[in-house]
């Protein structure tokens, strides 16, 4: 097949880790071409072909509707694939000037109000999460496909040189949180929740929030360590006791698949995927500290047990989350939409 990914957005998040390593596996049996931002062009495999075009302009943006219009038309390809909701929008507003013989694919990675441009596709992919649509349906099929990775693996980290690494009480229980320092991702209700729990945590990112976070921890006198931006989280992630996701709202998150993949016991609020693999015994309602604080204590007092709560969440994930999977999968689309033109 002649696959052609388009890509809006750049930098280091899930959206755009999981177009990199979807293209980069594709490649490996298909002809595959990325469109995105030059930003782009040194994460992709030698045999992905990389089409840079400049995204920093706003979705309506005519010259770049026409530059991409151009690109689309000018290459052949089967099967046109956008990731996300800004790439669903642009090619959904050039597709009439397009060839009526490609199929169009796109991947939504987050709850949207509108659905318009999902909606001029041939089909749909969720990334495992049927919550996306809100109960609302589009007239072109959906699959669900949970975003297959490749777990990071440890690096040369280890659980002494984390608490070396980071001063931590090497006796007591080490946890990790991960994400960006944003009101989406609920770490102004961890970090009372570790506070009044007596829990010691890594919490690994950077963003808007950092100084009022910073100045939380000062004021609850909470042990909490703040990494930074790192490039090795989820190697650090690996050795730890164990995973915490406070998150108001989420879409696919990459943090909690890595904390699965690598056997880390998870605790999490209820978010759409978490709800997918977690018990309920682990499960925390979303922005409520007494109750973060009271899984906290439990987790503590009891390790064994959660650890045996775990046992099935890996046993599944293991078989879900690979990347194998996702692109067998993803394939599968793609040869159902080519049939559907034929």
């Amino acid at each position: 097949m002649r696959i052609c990914l388009v890509l809006a957005s750049w930098g280091e998040g899930g959206l755009e880790r999981h177009t990199i390593e979807l293209a980069n596996a594709l490649s490996l049996r298909h002809q595959v071409s990325v469109v995105a931002h030059p930003l782009m062009a040194q994460r992709f495999a030698e045999a992905v072909q990389f089409i840079p075009l400049n995204m920093d302009r706003n979705r309506q943006n005519p010259f770049l509707l026409y530059e991409l219009r151009t690109i689309l038309k000018n290459n052949t390809f089967d099967i046109i694939h956008t990731q996300a909701s800004k790439a669903a929008i642009l090619v959904a507003h050039i597709r009439r000037f397009l060839p009526k013989t490609l199929g169009f694919v796109a991947s939504m990675h987050n709850q949207k109000t509108a659905l318009w441009a999902f909606a001029r596709m041939d089909h749909l992919i969720l990334g495992g999460n049927n919550g996306l649509l809100s109960g609302r349906t589009l007239n072109i099929p959906v699959s669900s496909i949970y975003n297959g990775i490749v777990p990071s693996g440890t690096q040369g980290w280890t659980r002494e040189k984390l608490a070396t690494e980071f001063n931590f009480y090497a006796t007591k229980p080490i946890y990790c949180a991960v994400g960006r320092f944003v009101p989406a991702k609920g770490f102004d209700i961890l970090i009372p929740a570790l506070a009044k729990s007596g829990a010691q945590c890594l919490l690994i990112g950077d963003g808007p929030e950092r100084a009022e976070l910073e100045s939380l921890v000062r004021n609850t006198g909470a042990k909490v360590v703040f990494s930074g931006y790192r490039s090795d989280a989820m190697s650090l992630l690996s050795v730890s006791d164990g995973m915490l996701i406070s998150s108001r709202n989420e879409g696919f998150a990459y943090v909690f698949v890595e904390g699965m993949l690598a056997h880390r016991p998870i605790i999490a609020t209820d978010i759409p995927m978490v709800q997918d693999f977690l018990p309920r015994e682990v499960i925390v309602p979303v922005d409520d500290v007494d109750a973060f604080t009271e899984k906290l204590n439990f987790i503590q007092s009891s390790p064994k047990e959660w650890y045996q709560l775990m046992q099935p969440v890996w046993a599944k994930a293991d078989a879900e989350l690979t990347l194998d999977n996702m692109v067998l999968r993803v394939e599968a689309v793609y040869d159902a939409v080519i049939q559907s033109h034929q």
